[in-house]
C-alpha cells in the first residue's frame, strides 16, 4: 500500500529524470515500482478476497484480509486514480491495476462499504474519462484505419488497453450495484449526449470525444438496460435521438462508435422497435458502407450482423433500392 500510495517524484528532484516516450516512461523504476505493487495487491484481492475459495489453511488469513487489509488498500488506489482525474499522468498499466482492484472490490461488502460514499467519483471521474479514445487512436482512425483495425481487434490489447478494464468494471457496477449506480450514470451520460446534441460548429466539434465516450458507456451496458423493465423502453428514444443523427456525422470517430455501440444490442428484440427507426438504422448502415474509411465500412459491416440474424427473411423489405448516382 506504501509504493501503491506513494507519489513519483517531482520532475527535477529525482536524478534520473523520468521520460516522456510512453514505452520508456513505463520503464523508469518510479512507475515500475508502482506497477508491481499494484500488480501484487490485485493478486493478493482475487486469491484471498473470498475465503470460501481458499484452501483450508487460508482461511483465517483471507477472512482477515477480507475484513482489513483489503480495506486499507482501497485508499491508496483510489488515491492512485484521483490522480489521474486531477490532471496528473499514470501509465497504462497502474491505470488498469487499480482498475482491476476495484472491480475485485465490488463484490466484497467490506471494500464497497467505503466505495460506495465515491461512487460518484468512481462512475464521473475514473470510468467515463477512461473510455475517450485516445488522441493516438484517433489519429489512427483517420489517417491509418487498417492499423486501427488491426489495433481494435488485437487480442494482446486486452492486456494493454485501459478501455478494456474501464468497460469491464462498468459492467460490473451496474450487474452487482445496479441500484446504486446504473441510474446515477445513465443521468449523466444523458446530459453530456443533450449538451452534444445542442451544439452546433466548433463547439460541436470540441465534443466528438464527450459523444464518443457516452456511446461506449451505453454500449458497455447494453444489456443491462436490455434486460431492465424500466429502462428497455428508453432504448429506441437513444437510437433515434443519439444514434440515426450521428450516422452521418463528418467526425469520424462519431461515426464509427455510431456503428459499433448498435451492434452491443444484438440481445434486443429489434422487431419491437417502430418500422420507421429500423428503416432509418438500416438504411444508416448501408450508406456507411460506401464510407472512405475501412474502419467505417468494418463497423457498419458489425452492425449489419445484428440486423442480418433478426431481420433476414424481412431484409429485401427493408432495403431501399440505391438512387442512381
Amino acid at each position: 500500500g506504501y509504493f501503491v500510495d506513494r507519489p513519483v517524484p517531482a520532475p527535477g528532484s529525482c536524478p534520473c529524470p523520468e521520460p516522456q516516450e510512453e514505452p520508456l516512461r513505463e520503464k523508469w523504476p518510479y512507475w515500475s515500482i508502482k506497477k508491481w505493487a499494484t500488480k501484487i495487491i490485485v493478486q493478493m484481492i482475487q486469491r484471498y478476497g473470498n475465503p470460501k475459495y481458499v484452501a483450508e489453511e487460508n482461511i483465517p488469513f483471507a477472512k482477515h484480509f477480507r475484513a482489513v487489509t483489503s480495506v486499507e488498500l482501497l485508499g491508496p488506489v483510489m488515491n492512485t486514480l484521483a490522480t489521474k482525474s486531477k490532471g496528473g499522468y499514470l501509465t497504462n498499466i497502474v491505470t488498469k491495476n487499480c482498475l482491476s482492484y476495484l472491480h475485485n472490490s465490488l463484490e466484497m461488502a467490506p471494500t464497497y462499504k467505503h466505495i460506495k460514499p465515491h461512487i460518484e467519483f468512481v462512475l464521473y471521474h475514473v470510468i467515463y474519462p477512461n473510455l475517450f479514445l485516445p488522441p493516438g487512436d484517433v489519429e489512427l482512425l483517420e489517417d491509418d484505419p487498417i492499423e486501427f483495425i488491426r489495433r481494435v481487434h488485437s487480442p494482446s490489447m486486452e492486456f494493454v488497453d485501459v478501455r478494456t478494464s474501464t468497460i469491464t468494471l462498468l459492467e460490473s457496477m451496474v450487474k452487482f450495484r445496479e441500484k446504486d449506480c446504473l441510474s446515477l450514470m445513465l443521468s449523466f451520460v444523458q446530459s453530456r449526449l443533450e449538451e452534444y446534441a445542442a451544439a452546433t460548429g466548433q463547439a460541436k466539434a470540441a465534443l466528438h470525444g464527450h459523444k464518443d465516450a457516452s456511446l461506449m458507456t451505453i454500449g458497455a451496458i447494453a444489456n443491462t438496460l436490455i434486460k431492465s423493465p424500466q429502462y428497455k423502453p428508453t432504448i429506441e428514444p437513444f437510437m433515434v435521438n443519439h444514434v440515426l443523427p450521428d450516422m452521418q456525422s463528418p467526425s469520424t470517430v462519431v461515426r464509427y462508435r455510431c456503428m459499433w455501440v448498435i451492434e452491443w444490442f444484438v440481445q434486443l428484440e429489434w422487431s419491437q422497435l417502430s418500422p420507421s427507426t429500423l428503416q432509418g438504422l438500416m438504411e444508416g448502415i448501408l450508406t456507411n458502407f460506401k464510407h472512405s474509411s475501412l474502419a467505417i465500412q468494418t463497423a457498419a459491416a458489425g452492425a449489419l450482423r445484428v440486423f442480418i440474424s433478426t431481420f433476414l427473411p424481412f431484409l429485401p423489405c427493408m432495403v431501399v433500392p440505391p438512387t442512381p448516382q
